[in-house]
């Protein structure tokens, strides 16, 4: 499994995007009445991105958990901290590892080839 550098750089501005998004939304919780809608519609977007992301990364044959855990923790915390953008990060970084001297590559493949 290896990541191109385009495609991160694609997927990181995705990432980087739905974060933007929802901590836009959590700054419109100062507005009333319509910042609840908005922040909803934001912390919805950020859904659809965390869901295009994981698919990616799963799609790319790399197991999911920092990802995975990451956007989970990004829904816990409403979306005011960009995690989806860190998750991406760290799954290239570990992606991108060599073989040889990488015992973290063992968390995304589940074993060494």
């Amino acid at each position: 499994m290896k990541i191109s550098f385009i495609e991160f750089i694609f997927m990181l501005s995705l990432a980087l995007i739905g974060d933007f998004t929802e901590i836009l939304g959590v700054l419109c919780l100062a507005l009333p009445y319509v910042g609840a809608m908005l922040w909803f519609f934001c912390y919805l977007w950020g859904g659809v991105v965390s869901l295009i992301l994981n698919l990616w990364i799963f799609l790319k044959g790399a197991k999911i958990f920092w990802n995975l855990s990451l956007s989970l923790a990004d829904a816990l915390v409403g979306g005011l901290l960009p995690l989806k953008t860190l998750g991406i990060i760290i799954t290239y970084y570990l992606a991108s590892k060599s073989k040889t001297s990488s015992s973290a590559l063992i968390l995304i493949r589940g074993k060494l080839k």
